[in-house]
């Protein structure tokens, strides 16, 4: 896994940027602050599990026309810290029902 990079950055926004392709994990590894995030139009792959386990932190994510699958029992891990969460036309199934706090 790559070293974290970034150890500052909060806040990416990557909307609209169709050359924008990898997996999720390769870049979001390398933001450990990473707080809020913006993925939309992209060809990124990975997987809420991915996102949450990389960003412990996270309180806002924002995903639309990507690639990115997954559960909504995957938030788990940060049913804490997340805030705000906007899926559109994603491939994510379950409900909040899922999302349950231990």
């Amino acid at each position: 896994d790559p070293q974290p990079v970034f150890k500052t950055m909060v806040n990416i926004d990557f909307r609209q940027n169709p050359g924008l392709n990898g997996h999720i994990r390769s870049l979001i590894t390398m933001l450990p602050g990473l707080k809020k995030m913006q993925f939309s139009g992209t060809n990124v792959d990975g997987t809420l599990e991915d996102i949450c386990e990389c960003c412990p932190k996270i309180a806002s994510i924002y995903i639309a026309d990507t690639n990115i699958t997954g559960e909504m029992k995957d938030l788990l891990p940060v049913y804490r810290t997340l805030e705000e969460l906007a899926f559109r036309n994603l491939a994510v199934t379950g409900s909040f029902s899922q999302v349950k706090g231990k």
